[in-house]
Protein backbone atom coordinates (compact mmCIF):
# COMPACT_ATOMS: atom_id res chain seq x y z
CA UNK A 1 0.00 0.00 0.00
CA UNK A 2 1.47 3.31 -0.98
CA UNK A 3 0.92 6.57 0.82
CA UNK A 4 0.62 9.80 -1.13
CA UNK A 5 2.64 12.43 0.69
CA UNK A 6 1.51 15.45 -1.29
CA UNK A 7 -1.56 17.36 -0.16
CA UNK A 8 -2.93 17.99 -3.61
CA UNK A 9 -6.62 18.37 -4.27
CA UNK A 10 -8.56 16.05 -6.50
CA UNK A 11 -9.12 17.06 -10.07
CA UNK A 12 -12.74 17.28 -11.20
CA UNK A 13 -12.33 13.99 -13.07
CA UNK A 14 -10.93 12.20 -10.00
CA UNK A 15 -13.63 13.67 -7.80
CA UNK A 16 -16.32 12.51 -10.23
CA UNK A 17 -14.78 9.04 -10.36
CA UNK A 18 -14.73 8.68 -6.57
CA UNK A 19 -18.24 10.08 -6.24
CA UNK A 20 -19.51 7.64 -8.90
CA UNK A 21 -17.84 4.69 -7.17
CA UNK A 22 -19.41 5.69 -3.86
CA UNK A 23 -22.80 5.98 -5.52
CA UNK A 24 -22.34 2.50 -7.05
CA UNK A 25 -21.55 1.04 -3.61
CA UNK A 26 -24.64 2.69 -2.20
CA UNK A 27 -26.80 1.24 -5.03
CA UNK A 28 -25.41 -2.28 -4.48
CA UNK A 29 -26.03 -2.05 -0.73
CA UNK A 30 -29.53 -0.74 -1.37
CA UNK A 31 -30.28 -3.71 -3.64
CA UNK A 32 -29.17 -6.01 -0.79
CA UNK A 33 -31.50 -4.26 1.63
CA UNK A 34 -28.70 -2.41 3.43
CA UNK A 35 -29.11 1.29 4.10
CA UNK A 36 -26.42 3.94 4.60
CA UNK A 37 -26.97 6.32 7.47
CA UNK A 38 -25.61 9.47 5.88
CA UNK A 39 -25.23 11.16 9.27
CA UNK A 40 -22.88 8.38 10.42
CA UNK A 41 -21.16 7.43 7.16
CA UNK A 42 -17.99 9.38 6.47
CA UNK A 43 -15.57 8.97 3.62
CA UNK A 44 -12.15 10.13 4.70
CA UNK A 45 -8.50 9.69 3.86
CA UNK A 46 -6.91 6.68 5.52
CA UNK A 47 -3.85 8.80 6.27
CA UNK A 48 -5.96 10.80 8.73
CA UNK A 49 -6.72 7.67 10.70
CA UNK A 50 -10.09 6.40 11.87
CA UNK A 51 -11.70 4.41 14.67
CA UNK A 52 -13.73 1.29 13.95
CA UNK A 53 -15.02 -1.18 16.56
CA UNK A 54 -13.01 0.39 19.41
CA UNK A 55 -9.75 0.14 17.40
CA UNK A 56 -7.87 3.17 16.07
CA UNK A 57 -6.26 2.65 12.65
CA UNK A 58 -3.38 4.87 11.49
CA UNK A 59 -1.03 4.76 8.53
CA UNK A 60 2.61 5.70 8.96
CA UNK A 61 4.69 7.55 6.37
CA UNK A 62 6.10 4.20 5.20
CA UNK A 63 2.61 2.82 4.58
CA UNK A 64 2.46 0.52 7.60
CA UNK A 65 -0.96 0.24 9.27
CA UNK A 66 -0.92 0.58 13.04
CA UNK A 67 -3.86 -0.61 15.14
CA UNK A 68 -4.26 0.61 18.72
CA UNK A 69 -7.10 0.01 21.14
CA UNK A 70 -9.08 3.03 22.25
CA UNK A 71 -9.02 4.02 25.90
CA UNK A 72 -12.79 3.52 26.20
CA UNK A 73 -12.50 0.00 24.79
CA UNK A 74 -9.77 -0.93 27.26
CA UNK A 75 -11.73 0.44 30.23
CA UNK A 76 -14.87 -1.39 29.11
CA UNK A 77 -13.03 -4.70 28.75
CA UNK A 78 -11.39 -4.37 32.17
CA UNK A 79 -14.76 -3.71 33.80
CA UNK A 80 -16.23 -6.70 32.02
CA UNK A 81 -13.37 -8.95 33.14
CA UNK A 82 -13.73 -7.80 36.76
CA UNK A 83 -17.43 -8.69 36.70
CA UNK A 84 -16.68 -12.08 35.18
CA UNK A 85 -13.98 -12.73 37.79
CA UNK A 86 -16.47 -12.01 40.56
CA UNK A 87 -19.05 -14.36 39.01
CA UNK A 88 -16.45 -17.13 38.60
CA UNK A 89 -15.35 -16.74 42.24
CA UNK A 90 -18.99 -16.96 43.38
CA UNK A 91 -19.57 -20.05 41.22
CA UNK A 92 -22.20 -18.37 39.04
CA UNK A 93 -20.08 -18.74 35.88
CA UNK A 94 -17.41 -21.16 34.71
CA UNK A 95 -14.27 -20.23 32.82
CA UNK A 96 -15.77 -21.78 29.69
CA UNK A 97 -18.71 -19.38 29.97
CA UNK A 98 -16.28 -16.47 30.30
CA UNK A 99 -14.35 -17.55 27.18
CA UNK A 100 -17.62 -17.92 25.28
CA UNK A 101 -18.69 -14.42 26.36
CA UNK A 102 -15.54 -12.80 25.03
Amino acid sequence: MSVIKSKRTLSPIEYTYHFTRTYEYMRVCDSLGLKFNLKKTHITKVSKGFTFLKVRYRVTATGKIIKTLTRKGIVRMRRKLKKFRKKVDEGIMTLDNVYDSM
